[in-house]
Parts: structure tokens; C-alpha cells; sequence
């Protein structure tokens, strides 16, 4: 339903009937979130803000799998406020997990580039994956091209 709704390039006009059924008792699955929130992030359109707010509720209200969270901050690092990078850095001090950091490091090449450049000068060596989104992100890479 979703690629026929992207198809006819009626995206912004269903964001919600969407998001309806994402807050609905139907959509119980985490997986269900997962495939519209990235479905929705990968649409040519921005999304309206309560869509953006609805995707912030999920990564920092409630318990989210693992690749929820993933497209949860990428979907905010695309869409979101300076306060929504402002709360993906202030995760980086709680975790100690390479992969993690490198996500979240990923997550905040929209922050001002100064501020984001000694945040990535401060991880640097932290890990593998760390030092290869460290490099990303310096290289100018955009997830959203």
C-alpha cells in the first residue's frame, strides 16, 4: 500500500491516515513502525511535523528494537530540530558501544560544523566503526542523497 501511495505521489496527502494507523492499536509490531517511518523518511516530500513528533515520541519515550531506534535517529537527523541533534549527542556519553557511536556520530553531521568537528575529533580512535563514520561524515556524506 505504501509504494502505490508513493507511486501516485499522494505521499503528503496520506501522512494522516498514516500516521493514524502508526498510532492505532492495529500497528502493534515494532516492525510495522520500522517499514512506514523508513518508507515515509525516503519520500521526496518533508515530512509535516506531526509525523516528525510522532518519530521523536517513539525514539525517546518508548522502548524501541534496536533497527527502530536506528531509522528513529536518521529520521531526526534528516527532519528534526537542533534540539532533536542536541538529544542524539547528549546519547553519545551513554553509550560505550562502537557501532552505536558510529550511528549516533552519523546521526549529527547536520550540527553546526565546528561544533560537530570536535565532536568527531573527540571519538576519534574510539573504535573501528567510530573512525569509519568519523571519516563519512568529514568526507560530506549525506544519507538523503
Amino acid at each position: 500500500m505504501l509504494n502505490y501511495i508513493a507511486r501516485t505521489g499522494r505521499t503528503a496527502s496520506a501522512d494522516d491516515s498514516v500516521l493514524e494507523y502508526l498510532a492505532s492499536h492495529d500497528a502493534v509490531y515494532p516492525y510495522q513502525h520500522y517499514l512506514i517511518v523508513s518508507w515515509r523518511m525516503n519520500q521526496s516530500s518533508s515530512p509535516p511535523n506531526n509525523f516528525v513528533n510522532y518519530v521523536r515520541e517513539l525514539l525517546f519515550e518508548r522502548h524501541c528494537t534496536r533497527y527502530l531506534r536506528a531509522t528513529c535517529r536518521e529520521f531526526l537527523a534528516r527532519f528534526g530540530t537542533s534540539g532533536d541533534l542536541e538529544r542524539l549527542q547528549e546519547s553519545l556519553h551513554a553509550t560505550s558501544e562502537d557501532f552505536e557511536r558510529a550511528e549516533l556520530l552519523c546521526c549529527l553531521r547536520r550540527l553546526e560544523a565546528g561544533r560537530r568537528n570536535a565532536i568527531l575529533a573527540r571519538y576519534s580512535g574510539a573504535g573501528p566503526y567510530t573512525d569509519a563514520a568519523i571519516a563519512l561524515v568529514r568526507s560530506g556524506w549525506r544519507a538523503d542523497t
